[in-house]
């Protein structure tokens, strides 16, 4: 009797387990969601929940991800469909398999993606580019990314990689680096097939790359570093030299860069005894001079530029998330925050430009905890 009450002890064990896996696995289709709700100078739709956005293409057509999986949904369809589920060893980046593991300890940025001038598809995740150049049917590894890993780092920023008018792919290293080793830009000259160093920063000189940004107005590679006073600085790639605007102080500490016509804006992410609250600033290109236009509540992550108008997004230190949208450039507002929801991770508000000034963010850790993405329209 013993015996059968602990075999059958197991199998309830195995089975419930077994659901518990299964249910946690990230679902074959999401559903589009509408719900609308105002904030200051803009409109907010709710339209997805469990999936960061990562791409729109010029017809509407959007690529998001959850976890290791990849979403796709037509311009003209309400539901994302998944298209692939990359094939991760189980042991590696455990997060990234089940969603109830990334809402449990909040770690939700599992890979990052892009969609080539080819229509190819690149994917950073757990250490690997990958590559599918026949819409996610098939995917192969091509690359191994060296910093990567527990200790180590994450490998690469959301606005660490790029493509130029050529169809050459750029990325950057980021990672911990507590040793101040060399910090590398890599190159794809054909689709991400295969990668070479573009640049190298000398060891001691930089902790990390924070974004590769392709600006069309200067048809230049554009990079930000960090994290110290002497290693922070925004420049772009000119052949085998970086060419360096400004550096040396948090002014000059960016993750992500807007370029219009005549200026190059970005939030700072860091404060020192100099610069005791962070800001944004703008470079202007005729003058090549910084000016401070805004002060923001906490550090700015990611932003992006529609037609005439701009979202900078802070992370969720300080007063909480915030999402400061411009229509000018230099007269800038908050329009929403939200409250960190864990202490222990950052919150962020990632930024993905669709048309016009039609902008989705997708939040992380802010507010309920949950991620979401939303619609946001300036009028």
């Amino acid at each position: 009797m013993k015996k059968k009450i602990i075999f059958f002890s197991i199998v309830l064990l195995i089975i419930s387990i077994t659901i518990i896996v299964y249910s946690g696995l990230d679902p074959a289709i999401i559903n589009e969601e509408d719900l609308n709700s105002k904030l200051n100078g803009a409109k907010l739709h709710s339209i997805a929940t469990d999936l960061i956005f990562q791409h729109i293409d010029s017809t509407g057509n959007i690529w998001a991800t959850a976890g290791y999986s990849i979403y796709f949904k037509p311009y003209d369809r309400n539901e994302y469909r998944r298209i692939k589920r990359l094939n991760i060893p189980f042991g590696e980046e455990l997060f990234g398999h089940f969603r109830y593991l990334r809402n449990m300890f909040n770690v939700q940025e599992s890979l990052e993606l892009m969609i080539t001038k080819e229509g190819t598809i690149i994917v950073f995740a757990a250490g690997y580019i990958y590559r599918s150049a026949d819409s996610g049917r098939s995917i192969q590894r091509v690359h191994k990314m060296e910093n990567f890993g527990r200790g180590i780092g994450r490998g690469i920023m959301p606005q660490g990689y790029t493509e130029d008018a050529k169809g050459n792919i750029y990325w950057g290293e980021y990672f911990r680096n507590p040793e101040r080793e060399v910090v590398r830009v890599w190159k794809s000259n054909n689709d991400g097939i295969d990668w070479k160093i573009a640049y190298e920063f000398k060891p001691g000189s930089i902790r990390h790359i924070h974004s590769v940004q392709y600006d069309k107005i200067s048809d230049k590679i554009w990079l930000t570093t960090g994290d110290a006073d002497p290693e922070c600085s925004i420049g772009y790639l000119d052949g085998n030299e970086y060419i360096i605007i400004g550096e040396g102080s948090k002014k000059w500490v960016a993750v992500s860069l807007v370029f219009d016509k005549d200026y190059i804006y970005w939030g700072t992410d860091g404060k020192s005894a100099e610069y005791p609250e962070n800001h944004i600033v703008r470079w202007s290109r005729s003058k090549e001079e910084t000016e401070i236009i805004a002060t923001i509540d906490s550090d700015a992550f990611y932003s992006a530029k529609g037609d005439s108008c701009y979202v900078i997004t802070t992370d969720g230190k300080g007063d909480g998330g915030s999402i400061w949208i411009s229509r000018d450039g230099l007269n800038w507002e908050k329009a929403i925050s939200w409250p960190e929801y864990r202490d222990n991770r950052h919150g962020v508000i990632r930024v993905t430009h669709k048309e016009k000034c039609t902008f989705y963010i997708t939040k992380i850790n802010l507010g309920d905890g949950a991620v979401k993405t939303k619609k946001i329209l300036l009028n």
